[in-house]
Protein backbone atom coordinates (compact mmCIF):
# COMPACT_ATOMS: atom_id res chain seq x y z
CA UNK A 1 0.00 0.00 0.00
CA UNK A 2 2.58 2.14 0.65
CA UNK A 3 4.61 1.91 -2.54
CA UNK A 4 1.33 2.26 -4.25
CA UNK A 5 0.14 6.04 -2.40
CA UNK A 6 3.89 7.05 -3.29
CA UNK A 7 3.20 6.20 -6.92
CA UNK A 8 -0.26 7.85 -6.75
CA UNK A 9 1.39 11.11 -5.35
CA UNK A 10 3.76 10.98 -8.29
CA UNK A 11 0.93 10.96 -11.11
CA UNK A 12 -0.68 13.54 -9.34
CA UNK A 13 2.51 15.97 -9.19
CA UNK A 14 3.19 14.55 -12.50
CA UNK A 15 4.55 17.48 -15.01
CA UNK A 16 2.42 19.05 -17.41
CA UNK A 17 4.93 18.13 -19.78
CA UNK A 18 4.11 14.31 -19.65
CA UNK A 19 1.81 12.36 -22.60
CA UNK A 20 -1.34 12.27 -22.44
CA UNK A 21 -3.02 8.55 -21.34
CA UNK A 22 -6.44 7.67 -22.23
CA UNK A 23 -9.42 6.12 -19.68
CA UNK A 24 -11.06 4.70 -22.48
CA UNK A 25 -7.92 2.20 -23.22
CA UNK A 26 -8.37 -0.80 -21.66
CA UNK A 27 -5.24 -2.78 -20.87
CA UNK A 28 -5.25 -5.98 -19.76
CA UNK A 29 -6.06 -6.02 -15.47
CA UNK A 30 -6.67 -2.34 -16.02
CA UNK A 31 -9.72 -3.35 -14.81
CA UNK A 32 -10.75 -6.27 -16.07
CA UNK A 33 -9.12 -9.31 -17.72
CA UNK A 34 -10.35 -8.00 -21.46
CA UNK A 35 -8.42 -5.77 -23.02
CA UNK A 36 -8.97 -3.88 -26.36
CA UNK A 37 -6.65 -3.74 -29.29
CA UNK A 38 -5.40 -0.16 -29.08
CA UNK A 39 -1.76 0.19 -27.94
CA UNK A 40 0.07 2.89 -26.82
CA UNK A 41 0.81 5.83 -29.08
CA UNK A 42 4.15 5.75 -30.65
CA UNK A 43 6.74 7.38 -28.66
CA UNK A 44 4.55 6.99 -25.89
CA UNK A 45 5.11 5.66 -22.35
CA UNK A 46 2.77 4.30 -19.93
CA UNK A 47 4.23 3.02 -16.22
CA UNK A 48 0.96 0.99 -14.48
CA UNK A 49 0.81 -0.16 -11.12
CA UNK A 50 -1.46 -1.46 -8.86
CA UNK A 51 -2.77 -2.91 -5.54
CA UNK A 52 -4.89 -5.62 -4.87
CA UNK A 53 -6.10 -9.19 -2.46
CA UNK A 54 -7.41 -12.21 -4.07
CA UNK A 55 -8.72 -15.10 -2.25
CA UNK A 56 -10.36 -18.77 -2.99
CA UNK A 57 -13.43 -20.85 -2.14
CA UNK A 58 -10.49 -23.12 -0.19
CA UNK A 59 -10.20 -19.81 2.08
CA UNK A 60 -6.54 -18.52 1.53
CA UNK A 61 -6.09 -15.33 0.18
CA UNK A 62 -3.09 -13.20 -0.69
CA UNK A 63 -1.80 -9.33 -1.66
CA UNK A 64 -1.27 -9.03 -5.41
CA UNK A 65 1.11 -6.03 -6.49
CA UNK A 66 0.84 -6.27 -10.66
CA UNK A 67 3.78 -3.91 -12.12
CA UNK A 68 4.25 -3.15 -15.95
CA UNK A 69 5.68 -0.87 -18.57
CA UNK A 70 4.05 0.02 -21.72
CA UNK A 71 5.88 1.81 -24.71
CA UNK A 72 4.68 2.38 -28.35
CA UNK A 73 8.25 2.14 -30.80
CA UNK A 74 6.18 2.43 -33.41
CA UNK A 75 2.38 3.44 -35.19
CA UNK A 76 0.09 0.29 -34.08
CA UNK A 77 2.73 -1.37 -32.00
CA UNK A 78 2.91 -1.28 -28.13
CA UNK A 79 5.63 -3.41 -26.46
CA UNK A 80 5.41 -4.83 -22.70
CA UNK A 81 7.51 -5.67 -19.78
CA UNK A 82 6.06 -6.45 -16.27
CA UNK A 83 5.34 -8.51 -13.58
CA UNK A 84 3.24 -9.14 -10.41
CA UNK A 85 4.35 -9.59 -6.49
CA UNK A 86 2.53 -12.22 -4.33
CA UNK A 87 2.64 -12.44 -0.59
CA UNK A 88 1.84 -16.24 -1.28
CA UNK A 89 3.60 -17.87 -4.23
CA UNK A 90 0.94 -20.32 -5.13
CA UNK A 91 -0.52 -19.90 -8.07
CA UNK A 92 -4.30 -19.70 -6.82
CA UNK A 93 -6.54 -19.43 -9.87
CA UNK A 94 -3.59 -17.91 -12.13
CA UNK A 95 -0.76 -19.84 -13.78
CA UNK A 96 1.83 -17.14 -13.25
CA UNK A 97 3.81 -17.33 -10.19
CA UNK A 98 5.07 -14.29 -8.38
CA UNK A 99 7.87 -12.66 -9.66
CA UNK A 100 7.43 -14.56 -12.94
CA UNK A 101 8.35 -11.97 -15.63
CA UNK A 102 5.94 -11.07 -18.60
CA UNK A 103 7.20 -9.96 -22.01
CA UNK A 104 4.24 -8.85 -24.38
CA UNK A 105 3.87 -7.51 -28.02
CA UNK A 106 0.73 -5.78 -29.31
CA UNK A 107 -0.26 -4.92 -33.24
CA UNK A 108 -3.59 -3.34 -33.81
CA UNK A 109 -4.45 -4.31 -37.30
CA UNK A 110 -7.02 -1.39 -38.43
CA UNK A 111 -9.25 1.17 -36.54
CA UNK A 112 -13.00 0.50 -35.94
CA UNK A 113 -15.47 1.52 -39.05
CA UNK A 114 -18.77 0.99 -39.31
CA UNK A 115 -18.88 -2.43 -40.49
CA UNK A 116 -16.21 -3.61 -38.66
CA UNK A 117 -14.48 -3.87 -35.69
CA UNK A 118 -11.03 -2.74 -34.17
CA UNK A 119 -8.44 -6.11 -34.74
CA UNK A 120 -5.62 -6.75 -32.84
CA UNK A 121 -3.21 -9.82 -31.42
CA UNK A 122 -1.21 -9.94 -28.69
CA UNK A 123 1.66 -12.66 -27.55
CA UNK A 124 3.00 -12.83 -24.19
CA UNK A 125 6.06 -14.61 -22.78
CA UNK A 126 5.99 -15.86 -19.18
CA UNK A 127 9.78 -16.62 -18.23
CA UNK A 128 9.92 -18.61 -14.52
CA UNK A 129 11.96 -15.72 -12.76
CA UNK A 130 9.37 -16.44 -9.84
CA UNK A 131 9.25 -18.44 -6.81
CA UNK A 132 9.67 -22.15 -7.36
CA UNK A 133 8.86 -21.56 -10.97
CA UNK A 134 9.69 -23.68 -13.98
CA UNK A 135 9.09 -23.73 -17.43
CA UNK A 136 8.59 -21.09 -20.33
CA UNK A 137 4.72 -20.03 -20.85
CA UNK A 138 3.38 -18.50 -24.10
CA UNK A 139 0.39 -16.84 -24.81
CA UNK A 140 -1.65 -16.20 -28.37
CA UNK A 141 -4.75 -14.03 -28.07
CA UNK A 142 -6.71 -12.03 -31.15
CA UNK A 143 -8.53 -9.29 -29.33
CA UNK A 144 -11.37 -7.21 -31.29
CA UNK A 145 -13.58 -4.40 -30.01
CA UNK A 146 -17.02 -2.81 -31.81
CA UNK A 147 -18.98 -0.26 -30.74
CA UNK A 148 -22.66 0.42 -30.98
CA UNK A 149 -23.65 4.06 -29.71
CA UNK A 150 -21.70 4.91 -26.59
CA UNK A 151 -21.17 1.11 -25.67
CA UNK A 152 -18.15 -0.74 -26.74
CA UNK A 153 -17.77 -4.54 -26.59
CA UNK A 154 -15.01 -6.24 -26.11
CA UNK A 155 -13.66 -9.91 -27.13
CA UNK A 156 -10.31 -11.57 -26.67
CA UNK A 157 -9.89 -15.30 -27.89
CA UNK A 158 -6.68 -16.86 -26.37
CA UNK A 159 -4.52 -19.87 -26.39
CA UNK A 160 -2.32 -20.57 -23.31
CA UNK A 161 1.00 -23.06 -23.74
CA UNK A 162 2.04 -24.17 -20.62
CA UNK A 163 5.79 -24.83 -19.54
CA UNK A 164 5.51 -27.00 -16.84
CA UNK A 165 2.57 -29.68 -17.09
CA UNK A 166 3.24 -32.29 -14.71
CA UNK A 167 1.02 -35.14 -14.11
CA UNK A 168 -2.20 -35.34 -16.35
CA UNK A 169 -2.59 -31.19 -16.77
CA UNK A 170 -2.78 -29.73 -20.33
CA UNK A 171 0.19 -28.89 -22.31
CA UNK A 172 -2.60 -25.98 -23.92
CA UNK A 173 -5.61 -24.45 -22.62
CA UNK A 174 -7.68 -21.72 -24.46
CA UNK A 175 -9.26 -18.51 -23.04
CA UNK A 176 -12.48 -16.66 -23.41
CA UNK A 177 -12.78 -13.09 -21.81
CA UNK A 178 -15.00 -10.36 -22.81
CA UNK A 179 -16.85 -7.61 -21.93
CA UNK A 180 -18.37 -3.86 -22.40
CA UNK A 181 -17.64 -0.06 -21.67
CA UNK A 182 -19.56 2.35 -21.19
CA UNK A 183 -18.40 6.45 -20.18
CA UNK A 184 -20.61 7.43 -17.73
CA UNK A 185 -23.55 10.13 -18.92
CA UNK A 186 -22.75 9.71 -22.11
CA UNK A 187 -22.86 11.56 -25.28
CA UNK A 188 -21.69 14.26 -22.49
CA UNK A 189 -18.09 14.92 -21.40
CA UNK A 190 -17.45 12.60 -18.78
CA UNK A 191 -14.22 11.03 -17.20
CA UNK A 192 -15.49 8.11 -15.83
CA UNK A 193 -15.60 4.66 -18.23
CA UNK A 194 -17.64 1.79 -16.42
CA UNK A 195 -16.57 -1.62 -17.51
CA UNK A 196 -18.08 -5.26 -16.85
CA UNK A 197 -17.59 -8.51 -18.30
CA UNK A 198 -16.43 -12.24 -17.46
CA UNK A 199 -14.04 -14.92 -18.82
CA UNK A 200 -13.87 -18.64 -19.63
CA UNK A 201 -10.44 -20.68 -19.14
CA UNK A 202 -10.32 -24.00 -19.94
CA UNK A 203 -9.67 -26.93 -17.04
CA UNK A 204 -5.96 -28.00 -16.94
CA UNK A 205 -7.14 -31.23 -16.13
CA UNK A 206 -9.28 -33.09 -18.71
CA UNK A 207 -13.00 -33.28 -17.63
CA UNK A 208 -12.66 -30.84 -14.79
CA UNK A 209 -14.93 -28.24 -14.80
CA UNK A 210 -14.41 -24.85 -16.43
CA UNK A 211 -13.24 -21.57 -14.22
CA UNK A 212 -16.51 -18.87 -15.08
CA UNK A 213 -15.47 -15.73 -13.98
CA UNK A 214 -17.51 -12.20 -13.56
CA UNK A 215 -15.80 -8.78 -13.39
CA UNK A 216 -17.25 -5.09 -12.97
CA UNK A 217 -14.92 -2.04 -12.64
CA UNK A 218 -14.12 1.82 -13.90
CA UNK A 219 -11.65 3.89 -14.72
CA UNK A 220 -11.07 7.46 -13.92
CA UNK A 221 -9.42 10.19 -15.73
CA UNK A 222 -7.88 12.33 -12.97
CA UNK A 223 -5.90 14.05 -15.58
CA UNK A 224 -4.48 14.11 -18.70
CA UNK A 225 -1.43 11.94 -17.70
CA UNK A 226 -3.22 9.98 -15.00
CA UNK A 227 -5.60 7.25 -15.27
CA UNK A 228 -6.73 5.44 -11.42
CA UNK A 229 -8.64 2.20 -12.19
CA UNK A 230 -10.73 -0.12 -9.69
CA UNK A 231 -11.90 -3.70 -10.59
CA UNK A 232 -13.50 -6.42 -8.57
CA UNK A 233 -14.82 -10.33 -9.60
CA UNK A 234 -15.05 -13.76 -8.73
CA UNK A 235 -15.82 -17.21 -10.42
CA UNK A 236 -19.34 -18.37 -10.61
CA UNK A 237 -18.19 -21.90 -11.62
CA UNK A 238 -14.99 -24.05 -11.79
CA UNK A 239 -13.62 -26.99 -9.68
CA UNK A 240 -9.83 -26.67 -7.72
CA UNK A 241 -8.73 -23.50 -6.62
CA UNK A 242 -10.80 -21.44 -8.08
CA UNK A 243 -11.42 -17.38 -7.03
CA UNK A 244 -13.63 -16.49 -4.05
CA UNK A 245 -13.70 -12.51 -4.74
CA UNK A 246 -10.54 -10.24 -5.93
CA UNK A 247 -10.30 -7.06 -5.26
CA UNK A 248 -7.96 -4.23 -7.18
CA UNK A 249 -7.06 -0.60 -7.33
CA UNK A 250 -4.17 1.09 -10.29
CA UNK A 251 -2.52 3.88 -11.72
CA UNK A 252 -1.67 4.63 -15.06
CA UNK A 253 0.78 6.92 -15.53
CA UNK A 254 1.47 8.56 -19.17
CA UNK A 255 4.87 10.10 -20.29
Amino acid sequence: MRLLAAVIVLGVLAPSAAFAISHGNLDERRPLRVEDPYPVPRGEWSFEFGDGFQSTRGGESRGIFPVEVLYGPALNVQLGVGTTFATRAETFADPGRSGDLRVSGLYDFNQESTSLPALGAKLTLELPTGTSSDGVDFEAKGLATKSLGSVSFHLNLGEHWFGDSPGPERDTAYEVDFGASLPFRAPMHTRLLLVGGGSIDQSRVPGAENRVGLEAGLRWQYSPWTVFDLGAGTDVAGSGDREDFHLAVGISIGY
